[in-house]
């Protein structure tokens, strides 16, 4: 698995790498970033953000690579996705609530399993 540094807005480095799963409604695909934590607790990953949201109703070319991103609560994954070469803008949005989610397509070969965190 590839692990990414990331500077996060609260200081120092971290470093995150994305999981490939799927969403239980529809079963397109969905990206968690995970954390990969050296500490005195000792050496673990866990859950740092959803790196995308389920939007049933909205449609995708391709449900196995295209995605809705979270900028809402994560407004730096389109630089880093982009910047990381693991997700490129479809130039189309899709909305919910309050919200707008740009669309991407993933390359999936970039996406770890999530079988890789056990």
């Amino acid at each position: 698995m590839k692990m990414y540094s990331f500077n996060p807005s609260y200081g120092g480095t971290i470093q995150i790498f994305p999981v490939k799963c799927e969403y239980q409604k529809g079963g397109a695909l969905a990206v968690l970033m995970y954390e990969h934590c050296d500490d005195e607790n000792g050496v673990y990953d866990e859950c740092y953000c959803d790196v995308t949201v389920n939007i049933p109703d909205a449609c995708l070319p391709s449900p196995e690579t295209d995605a809705f991103i979270d900028t809402n609560n994560s407004p730096w994954l389109k630089k880093f996705l982009k910047e990381n070469g693991i997700a490129k803008p479809l130039g189309f949005n899709a909305y919910s609530g309050f919200c707008e989610y740009p669309a991407y397509r993933f390359d999936l070969s970039k996406l770890s399993e999530l079988s890789d965190l056990q």
